[in-house]
């Protein structure tokens, strides 16, 4: 039995699953943390409400200068792509 299943079980109105990071909606089977996705599908099964929260990078980590494109002593940053693309939806 899946923890979901518990959770149903118990009674719980409101599963909030462990979304940290980017939005994993849209990876592709296979990818790197699809389980993620994977689990939607079966909670929209067991009829148990839940709520997605993608909080985005962690700052503690995503401005350690060189990283990911950020250079905080030279007030630089990398821009992938154009810089025209939505990072989060509106």
């Amino acid at each position: 039995m899946t923890f979901t299943c518990l959770c149903r079980a118990a009674g719980c109105s409101l599963f909030l699953p462990g979304e940290f990071g980017s939005d994993s909606s849209e990876l592709p089977p296979g990818s790197f943390m699809y389980h993620k996705r994977a689990a939607i599908p079966h909670l929209e099964q067991l009829g148990l409400p839940y709520l997605q929260v993608f909080v985005g990078l962690f700052p503690d980590t995503t401005f350690i200068p060189g990283r990911f494109g950020f250079d905080l002593p030279a007030g630089k940053a990398a821009i992938v792509g154009t810089g025209d693309e939505i990072v989060s939806p509106p």
